[in-house]
């Protein structure tokens, strides 16, 4: 049997799903690092006694720390777990949201959900002939 010759159009060949998202995201992950490396030296100079290698291993550590999410999320195959990890996401979303707002405005929409899920946990019995 012929033993294929490993190149690099044999790996890019083997790379399910789309490949023009795979390839804007290896555009992105090249132009992050891109860009923190050609501002390290000011960084660098306005930091604590941080070099300019600390900052790009930060950067390469943030680059692999991604695209290994991104990795584990192409590999679940179940759509029904993104469904319902949209719904919980969007809830944590609304966190920074309502930590930037004022304790009067904090107060009336934690009593208008205190009052909502007491309405949905325990709602009133209508009374039929009463007006």
């Amino acid at each position: 049997m012929k033993e294929k010759k490993r190149s690099l159009w044999n790996v890019i060949e083997s790379v399910e799903g789309d490949k023009v998202i795979w390839i804007i995201v290896l555009f992105l992950i090249l132009f992050s690092i891109v860009c923190i490396f050609s501002s390290t030296s000011r960084l660098a100079m306005m930091g604590d006694a941080t070099s300019r290698l600390d900052i790009l291993k930060g950067q390469l550590f943030i680059v692999a720390a991604g695209l290994a999410l991104i990795l584990i999320c192409y590999n679940i195959k179940n759509l029904n777990f993104f469904r319902t990890a949209s719904r919980y996401g969007f809830v944590f979303s609304l966190v920074p949201v309502l930590a930037r707002i004022s304790s009067g405005t904090q107060t009336i929409i934690l009593t208008v959900v205190i009052a909502a899920a007491a309405a949905i946990l325990f709602p009133v019995p209508e009374q039929e002939g009463k007006a």
